[in-house]
């Protein structure tokens, strides 16, 4: 990969790499940031990730910090957000770093902007939302983002789905654009299902109890009330239906009271971002990933990874993880009357679900972690010339 417009010289030792984000919340690019920094080769790099602080949720301050990552937050709460503006310059020029690389729109506009005005050798920028690209492209900070990203040398999607809109947008940084997967750490999943008995024991299900979870956001885009609502309409024909939501966002209120006046209250628990997640994916019989737009799925190649079935919306980057009738199944979104009848079928027919299980892990390995650090590393070494000598991209 060499986008033509790139260019720099040859670079030797340490590279300094600062991720710009817009906050350390449990959300997942943050997570995928963590992940991937964590990852790199620290002979050849050094990585540190500047926060903008756009939302005060700090959940994974400890863990960056803990995998040797320093961390820079730029604004207090009670701050003006855009504070954390000319802090972001100052820190660029005092670290002198050698790669921005930006994750969200936000940070993406703010990070370009400053890494150029301070003539940052190297400039990335990772679209990780199709939403952003689609029915949220009309929105300011979206339309700041797209007027910006001529400033990044690469620009990575999450997925083909993702950089297939983005090209729509802006065919003319169509060829500084590259799809690099979100990876998951495929091996620290391995034998989830073995801790089934245990884990659903430790949350009161009963054998027999046919528990299909999801761990996401609760906003509107995961679409968790056509779950509800599907097994709310399954609940007759499958009374051991269970439903397990691992999250919180702004429509944990709006989903509580949809599973109150269907009736359904009782078969619907919720708990906040836990640490670990193993446990609750051992819990599960069926993942659920009813998205109305998503731009790959991280959740579900989680799920994947730990050997359990997928039953998810067909949007976005998602069936380029999940394969129809291999490792689940793909439906369409917004309709819970469809959902209603898979769910049905499969809690009584549930021997079915046992080849999706034993095929999951193996789809899963195409989205590791390693193999998405090692293609970032690539990026990262070409960007910075590694003994070549190429010319810098025209501002």
């Amino acid at each position: 990969m060499k986008p033509r417009s790139i260019q720099h010289a040859s670079h030797q030792g340490t590279r300094r790499v600062l991720y710009v984000i817009n906050d350390l919340g449990t959300g997942g690019a943050q997570r995928v940031v963590l992940d991937q920094a964590s990852g790199l080769d620290r002979e050849q790099f050094a990585p540190s990730v500047a926060s903008l602080e756009i939302a005060t949720d700090r959940s994974l301050e400890s863990s960056f910090r803990e995998a040797g990552i320093p961390v820079h937050p730029l604004r207090r709460p009670d701050e003006f957000p855009l504070a954390a503006w000319p802090r972001l310059g100052a820190l660029i020029r005092r670290l002198r770093p050698d790669i921005v690389h930006t994750h969200l729109a936000a940070a993406g506009v703010i990070g370009r902007l400053e890494a150029h005005r301070s003539r940052v050798p190297c400039i990335i920028s990772t679209l990780h939302n199709l939403s952003d690209w689609e029915e949220l492209r009309t929105h300011p900070v979206r339309w700041l983002d797209r007027r910006t990203l001529s400033h990044a040398h690469v620009i990575v999607t999450v997925s083909d789905a993702v950089r297939s809109a983005f090209e729509r947008l802006c065919p003319k940084l169509a060829d500084r654009a590259i799809t690099v997967y979100n990876g998951v750490a495929i091996e620290s999943l391995a034998g989830t299902r073995n801790d089934r008995d245990s884990a659903r024991n430790s949350l009161g299900y009963d054998p027999h109890d046919f528990v299909v979870g999801a761990i996401a956001r609760f906003d509107r885009r995961k679409g968790l009330d056509t779950l509800i609502e599907a097994v709310a309409q399954a609940a007759p024909a499958a009374p051991d239906l269970r439903v397990l939501l691992i999250g919180d966002g702004p429509e944990r209120p709006r989903l509580l009271l949809l599973a109150k006046s269907r009736g359904i209250r009782d078969r619907v628990r919720m708990i906040h971002h836990p640490t670990a997640m193993r446990p609750y994916l051992a819990a599960m019989d069926v993942y659920a990933a009813p998205s109305r737009t998503e731009g790959l799925g991280v959740a579900i190649i989680e799920a994947m990874a730990a050997g359990i079935p997928v039953l998810a919306a067909r949007v976005g980057g998602i069936p380029e993880v999940v394969e129809h009738g291999a490792c689940g199944l793909l439906l369409p979104p917004d309709r819970p009357s469809v959902w209603r009848e898979a769910l049905v079928h499969l809690a009584g027919h549930r021997e079915e679900l046992a080849p999706w299980a034993q095929a999951a892990p193996a789809r899963a390995r195409r989205f590791s972690l390693d193999a998405s650090v090692q293609e970032l590393d690539r990026v990262y070494r070409e960007l910075t010339g590694e003994g070549s000598v190429v010319t810098k991209m025209a501002a």
